[in-house]
C-alpha cells in the first residue's frame, strides 16, 4: 500500500492541473478500495469468526467501497468527464483517502501483531472509549508513523516546495518519526519527547529567523504555512504533556496526540494537492509588469499568534519532560558504580542525576490518573484547593514549569541561536562584545549557576537574576539579597541601565536577537506604546512601578516570616509569597508582555514600570555618570532621518530634541543598547559613562577626537566628511 501510494499520488502532484476527470475517479475508488479492505479485515480479525461476524465485515467493506463509485457518479451527472485538474473538492477527498488508508492500516496491522486483542465489542464502542482509545493505539505506533512519514518524504522530493512550504513539510514528518509514541508503549515516551523537541526547536529557529530576515512583512503564502505549522506544533506539545502525565491506559492518554497528528496529515496532503496559486499584486512600472507576492496585511496579529504558540508548546514539552525524568525510573543504571564528585566547578549530585537520566532505557514509575498526585507532588503548590487557591495553583504551576532548567534550556538555545546570527550581521565590535557577555549571564547566571552548581557553593536568592533564581526568602539570604540589588545600582551609577539591562537580564538575550530586533518597529506602530515614547515614566507607569515595589516588599517581608515562623498564615495556601511574586512576575507576566510586543510595543518590561529591578537600575542610571552625547549639535538639527529615535529600543523619541537642545541624553528608561549609535547615519552619537570621565580627568584625549582636538564627522557609505 505504501509503494501504491508513493507513486500514485507522485503522479497526482505532478499532474494536477492537467489529469484527466477518469485517472481521478480511478485513482480514487482504488484507494478507498484498499481502504476498505483493510477495514474488513480489521472487522473480521476483531470479532468471533462467525457467520453473522463473517457477513458483516464483508458488508462494511462493500459499504465503505462504494463511496468513491457514487462520487464518480454524481460526478459524471454534472459533466465532470471533460473537466481537466483537481479542483479544490478533489484535494480534500484524496487527502482523506490518504489518511483513511494510514489509520486503516495502523490499526489492522498494531491488532494482527497483538492477537491477544480479540472479541472486540464493536455494538457499545461507540458509546464508550474504548474506540477512542483503540484508534489512538493503530495511529501511535510504528505500523502508522513510520509508513506515513515514508510517504511524506516521497511525495515532498516530487513536489518540492518552496520557501516556508518546505520548511514546515520537513519538519512534520521528521516530527513524526521522533513522535514518544513510536514504539506503541512507554519505554520511548521520554526519549521520544527529547527527539521531537529538538526537531521543534531547529525548525522554530528557521521560522523566527525568517520572520526577522523579512522585517515581519510576510507573503500571505509563507504566513499561511508559518501559521499552520504553530498549531501543529502547539498540538503536538498538548497531546505530549497529557500523554506524558498520564500514560495509562497507553491509547486513551495518547488520543490528543493522535489528533496532532492527523492534523499536521490534513495540512501536509491539502497543501501537496491544493491548486490554489500564489496571489500576486501586478504593478506597471515604465511599461512594464512587475508581479509581486502580496504581503499580510496585518502581520501583528501572526506575530502575536507565533509567539503565542511558540511559548505554549514549549511549557508543554519542558512540562513532560520534567515530569518524565522525575516519575520515570531506569532499570539498570551503570553510572550509579561510578563515585559522586563534589565541587564548586563540578555539581556532584546534579551532574550525577542528569547522566543517570541518560544512559539507560525509561520505564515508567507509575501510571494512570494517580500520575496526576505524582504531578502535584513534584510541583507542590496549594495545601487546598478552592476555585481561587485552583487559580493560584494554576499560575504557579506556569511559573514553575518556566523556571526550570528544561524550559530555560530549550527557550535558551532559540534565542541564543538567534543572537548569535544577530552577532555574525552587526558590524559593531561593541555590540558584539555585549550580546556575548549576554549569553555569558544567560547560560552562568540564569541556567546553570542556579539549576545546576552545588548549593554549597551557589543558592538561589530570591528575585536575584529574575528567571531561574527565585527562592524564599530565608534570614540568612537577608544580606546576599540587599548586597545585589547593591551591586546593581553601583554598576547603574557607572555605567548605566545597560550594565543590567543589556547585559545580565535574560530579556537582554530574548530582545537582543534578529526576531527581537525586527519588532522594534512596533514601538511606533502600536497605539499603546506611542504613548510611552517620553524619556520619563508617565503618571499611569509611575502608579504601576510604585505598585510593584509594594509589592515586592511585601512579598520579601511575608516569606521572610513565612520562613522564620512556618506559619500558613504568612503564605498564599502553603506557596512562598517570595516565590510566588517571582513566578508571577518573571516567568509568567514577562513572557505574556514579550508575545504582546505587537500591541504594546518593543521592550515592554523596560518602559511599562513592572520590573522593580528594572526601575531601580534606571533610577540610579540618572543619577550617575553615564549619558548618550553627541559629537555636533548641529550635525543632529540637520538630520532629516532622526533615525537614532526610530530604531531605539524603548522608543524614545525625545532623543533628537534633547540632542540639538543639550548635545547629550538622559532618560530613565534608556537601557543602552546602543541601536541609536548604529543607526545614526552620521556616526554622530556614542556613550559616556565613568570610564570617559575618569579620561577626562586625567587628561587623556577623548577616543572620539582626532590629533587635533576636534571632533571628525563621517557620514556612512559616502565618502564626505566634515
Amino acid at each position: 500500500m505504501v509503494t501504491y501510494i508513493i507513486f500514485v499520488f507522485s503522479y497526482l502532484i505532478r499532474h494536477k492541473y492537467d489529469i484527466s476527470f477518469l485517472k481521478v475517479a480511478a485513482i480514487g475508488i482504488f484507494t478507498a478500495m484498499m481502504a476498505s479492505m483493510l477495514d474488513a479485515f480489521l472487522l473480521y480479525i476483531t470479532t468471533v469468526h462467525d457467520f453473522i461476524d463473517t457477513a458483516l465485515a464483508f458488508s462494511f467493506g462493500m459499504i465503505l467501497m462504494s463511496q468513491p463509485i457514487v462520487a464518480t457518479f454524481v460526478g459524471v451527472m454534472h459533466g465532470g468527464l471533460d473537466r481537466k485538474g483537481l479542483t479544490r473538492a478533489n484535494a480534500t477527498a484524496f487527502t482523506g483517502l490518504i489518511i483513511w488508508n494510514e489509520v486503516s492500516m495502523g490499526l489492522f496491522l498494531f491488532y494482527l501483531f497483538n492477537p491477544t486483542i480479540i472479541h472486540f465489542d464493536y455494538y457499545h464502542a461507540f458509546y464508550s472509549l474504548d474506540f477512542v482509545s483503540d484508534l489512538s493505539n493503530g495511529i501511535n505506533t510504528i505500523y502508522f508513523l513510520v509508513p506515513m512519514s515514508v510517504e511524506m518524504f516521497f511525495l515532498y522530493l516530487v513536489y518540492k516546495p518552496k520557501g516556508m512550504h518546505k520548511y514546515a513539510s520537513i519538519s512534520i514528518f521528521t516530527m513524526d518519526l521522533f513522535a514518544p509514541t513510536l514504539l506503541g508503549n512507554n519505554t520511548f515516551v521520554f526519549i521520544g519527547g527529547v527527539g521531537e523537541t529538538a526537531v521543534m526547536i531547529i525548525f522554530m529557529i528557521i521560522f523566527f529567523e525568517y520572520i526577522a530576515k523579512h522585517r515581519l512583512m510576510l507573503p500571505e503564502d509563507d504566513a499561511y504555512h508559518i501559521k499552520m505549522i504553530f498549531i501543529d506544533y502547539l498540538l503536538m506539545g498538548a497531546g505530549t504533556f497529557i500523554g506524558t502525565l498520564l500514560l495509562d491506559p497507553f491509547g486513551l492518554a495518547w488520543i490528543f496526540f493522535a489528533m496532532a497528528i492527523i492534523f499536521g496529515m490534513i495540512y501536509y496532503f491539502q497543501s501537496m494537492f491544493s491548486i490554489k496559486k500564489p496571489k500576486v499584486e501586478e504593478k506597471t512600472s515604465n511599461n512594464v509588469v512587475v508581479k509581486r507576492k502580496k504581503i499580510v496585511n496585518k502581520p501583528a496579529r501572526l506575530i502575536f499568534f507565533v509567539l503565542v504558540a511558540s511559548f505554549v508548546s514549549e511549557l508543554f514539552m519542558a512540562g513532560s519532560m520534567d515530569f518524565a525524568t522525575y516519575n520515570y525510573l531506569p532499570f539498570f543504571r551503570v553510572i550509579d558504580t561510578l563515585p559522586v564528585y563534589h565541587g564548586a566547578s563540578v555539581a556532584g549530585f546534579y551532574a550525577q542525576d542528569v547522566l543517570k537520566e541518560f544512559v539507560s532505557p525509561f520505564v515508567p514509575a507509575s501510571t494512570g490518573p494517580y500520575n496526576l498526585i505524582i504531578f502535584y507532588g513534584m510541583v507542590g503548590g496549594v495545601y487546598k484547593f478552592t476555585p481561587v487557591s485552583t487559580f493560584i495553583e494554576i499560575l504557579y504551576i506556569i511559573g514553575y514549569i518556566t523556571d526550570s532548567p528544561t524550559f530555560l534550556l530549550i527557550m535558551g538555545i532559540e534565542m541564543i541561536t538567534l543572537v548569535v546570527a544577530q552577532i555574525r550581521i552587526l558590524k559593531d565590535r561593541g555590540k558584539k562584545i555585549n550580546l556575548m557577555f549576554a549569553i555569558a549571564a544567560y547560560l552562568l547566571y540564569t541556567t546553570i549557576g542556579p539549576n545546576f552548581l552545588n548549593p554549597l557553593y551557589y543558592n538561589r536568592l530570591p528575585f536575584w537574576a529574575n528567571t531561574g533564581a527565585q527562592a524564599a526568602l530565608y534570614p540568612y539570604l537577608v544580606l546576599p539579597l540587599l548586597g545585589s540589588y547593591a551591586l546593581y545600582a553601583l554598576l547603574a551609577l557607572l555605567f548605566g541601565r545597560r550594565s543590567y539591562c543589556s547585559t545580565l537580564c535574560p530579556s537582554a538575550v530574548m530582545y537582543g536577537g534578529t526576531l527581537g530586533q525586527s519588532m522594534i518597529k512596533y514601538n511606533y506602530e502600536s497605539k499603546v506604546s506611542r504613548k510611552q515614547r517620553t524619556s520619563y515614566f508617565t503618571d499611569s507607569v509611575l502608579f504601576i512601578a510604585t505598585g510593584s515595589w509594594i509589592w515586592a516588599i511585601l512579598a520579601s517581608l511575608f516569606s521572610y516570616m513565612y520562613t522564620t515562623t512556618g506559619s500558613l498564615r504568612f503564605s498564599i495556601y502553603g506557596i512562598d509569597p517570595s516565590v510566588f511574586y517571582s513566578y508571577f512576575i518573571w516567568n509568567l507576566l514577562w513572557y505574556v508582555f514579550f508575545f504582546s510586543i505587537p500591541f504594546v510595543g518593543m521592550s515592554p518590561c523596560r518602559k511599562y514600570g513592572w520590573c522593580s529591578t528594572g526601575t531601580l537600575v534606571g533610577f540610579f542610571s540618572v543619577l550617575g555618570f553615564f549619558k548618550l552625547k553627541v559629537k555636533d549639535k548641529n550635525v543632529c538639527r540637520t538630520c532629516e532621518t532622526k533615525e537614532c529615535a526610530t530604531s531605539c529600543e524603548v522608543g524614545l523619541s525625545t532623543m533628537p530634541g534633547s540632542f540639538i537642545k543639550s548635545g547629550q541624553f538622559k532618560s530613565v528608561k534608556c537601557v543602552g543598547s546602543g541601536d541609536c549609535i548604529r543607526a545614526c547615519p552620521y556616526g554622530n552619537i556614542y556613550f559616556y559613562d565613568v570610564r570617559n570621565y575618569l579620561r577626562e580627568k586625567l587628561g587623556h584625549k577623548n577616543k572620539e577626537l582626532n590629533n587635533d582636538g576636534e571632533f571628525v564627522m563621517v557620514k556612512k557609505n559616502t565618502e564626505l566628511k566634515k
